[in-house]
This record gives structure tokens, sequence and C-alpha cells, in this order.
């Protein structure tokens, strides 16, 4: 699985700095990650989306949770 997180522009850029894991956990420790986009099967969308709410990140799950 690949993880992908949006964090704040970096130096005087309007893009966000966007940061590739291949563990979704790492998102969920780095301070510089803002939002995750949870896009997984529904079977693990409460898992990840909870993990991400209580590490403080802003969260958007793809599809509806089951």
């Amino acid at each position: 699985m690949t993880a992908v997180g949006i964090g704040p522009p970096s130096g005087s850029g309007l893009s966000p700095t966007i940061a590739v894991r291949d563990d979704p956990r790492e998102l969920l420790r780095d301070a510089m990650v803002d939002f995750i986009g949870v896009a997984t099967s529904n079977a693990t969308h409460a898992e990840w989306a909870l993990a991400a709410i209580e590490a403080g990140r802003h969260v958007m799950v793809e599809k509806p949770l089951h």
C-alpha cells in the first residue's frame, strides 16, 4: 500500500507539500501532514479514518463508511 499525505506549502510556493510513504502509519506520525484521504477498501475505512482523526489530521473518506 502506498500512502500519500498533504501538508502545508513549502517555502513561498502555493503548492502543498506531498508526502508519499510505503507505510500509512508514517503519515500519522508526520507532523507536516495536515490532511489524509482514505481510499482503501470499505472494510478498513473506519480503522484508518479514526486513526487519522486521533492523530489530529483532517480526513476525507472516498467512499461511504460501512
